[in-house]
């Protein structure tokens, strides 16, 4: 009887152990917070985020005005400048447009062609004698909204698994502006939930961009250079200030990095030679031979390291790069910590909004 009884014991101890290594790991986290929350359970935590989807039509517009650029060179149509306006709210996404400025009248049937057989999400009218307006079609724009949104929820979910907090991520019903909206719920309470929250909404959109000039006392400064309009494929940023430092710096990068964060293979927390935390950085194999062709052809030039469109540093290229770099500037470990995990997740397609945030153990505030 006793036997029977210490065989019994070990069992349950032993199928203990199994669930909670079961537990401890991904699919476990991640089967247990089905269970939570199928079974009626409330969260601990509630978060309701706007995603900010007009950052994604932008980077739209920002991304033909550089394929735009290049094409109007091959095709020899002089422009003096390429614009787009900024929609600062969900509610004016829909008004996206890019302005040509400078197009003889007399190339006007080139152009179109151009738009047509080259940009067809884009339409093309005409202002007046010199200039023209693109306008992104209706059912393009009904695509970036739907997977702007869709790889938000997915990029939350990676960097709720990878902080090992138990939650889910989905859209929040209804319509009008909720229709931009996700609600975060969180199975327990973590033990700095604003950690969590500003990892989750951190954007983390790395960019490794040519420097074509400065650095700028300030944005004024660098304007004034270029007699108030910037060359084309050119744009300006702004360096993240130093500790102490009170001054703004700015530089003109070229439009189009060569390295973004869709390049990277791994980012993990390191030191460097004199013990100050980093972030290291793994390049996939694309990202790592075009890394490389470019710093093998302009040694000596200057490289911008940005994040979330400020620039981190601006170094130097010394030799050719291939598959690896570093992210200098962290304040302590926890900070490398949390840059490198965002960064493995990938980058946010667009910026989040937090609108309110529920817990079960204070009152709902906006």
């Amino acid at each position: 009887m006793r036997k029977t009884a210490f065989v019994i014991l070990v069992i349950a101890v032993v199928l203990g152990l199994g669930v909670g290594v079961l537990f401890l790991t991904r699919p476990g986290r991640e089967l247990l917070g089905s269970l939570y929350f199928k079974l009626g359970s409330k969260p601990k935590i509630e978060l309701v985020m706007q995603v900010q989807v007009q950052d994604a039509v932008k980077n739209e517009a920002d991304l033909t005005i550089g394929r735009l650029i290049e094409e109007l060179r091959k095709a020899q149509i002089d422009c003096t400048a390429i614009e787009r306006n900024d929609p600062s709210s969900v509610e004016q996404l829909d008004t996206i447009r890019i302005d040509l400025k400078g197009i003889p009248i007399a190339r006007s049937g080139d152009l179109r062609g151009l738009i047509r057989g080259g940009f067809p999400d884009w339409t093309l009218t005409r202002c007046n004698q010199d200039d023209c307006r693109m306008s992104l079609d209706v059912h393009r724009l009904a695509v970036l909204k739907r997977d702007t949104i869709e790889q938000t929820l997915a990029t939350i979910q990676t960097r709720l698994r990878d902080l090992g907090v138990i939650g889910r991520a989905f859209r929040r019903p209804g319509g009008g502006s909720a229709v931009y909206e996700i609600v975060v719920q969180l199975a327990g309470r973590p033990d700095d939930p604003a950690r969590v929250r500003e990892i989750l909404i951190t954007r983390a959109r790395l960019e490794i961009t040519p420097v074509k000039d400065g650095p700028f006392r300030n944005r004024e400064e660098a304007l004034a250079k270029y007699g108030g309009t910037l060359p084309l494929a050119s744009k300006l940023a702004r360096a993240v200030p130093r500790p102490g430092e009170a001054a703004e710096t700015w530089y003109l990068l070229n439009r189009a990095p060569v390295i973004t964060g869709r390049d990277l293979r791994n980012a993990r927390p390191g030191r460097d030679e004199f013990g100050k935390w980093e972030v290291d950085f793994i390049l996939t194999r694309d990202g790592a031979q075009r890394f490389g062709r470019f710093t093998e052809a302009n040694i000596g030039s200057r490289l911008a390291i940005m994040l979330d469109d400020q620039v981190l540093s601006a170094p130097s290229i010394q030799s050719r790069i291939e598959d690896s770099g570093r992210i200098t500037g962290a304040a302590n470990q926890q900070e490398a910590y949390d840059l490198a995990l965002v960064l493995r997740s990938g980058s946010l397609p667009a910026g989040i909004v937090v609108l309110q945030e529920r817990s079960r153990l204070t009152e709902p505030h906006k």
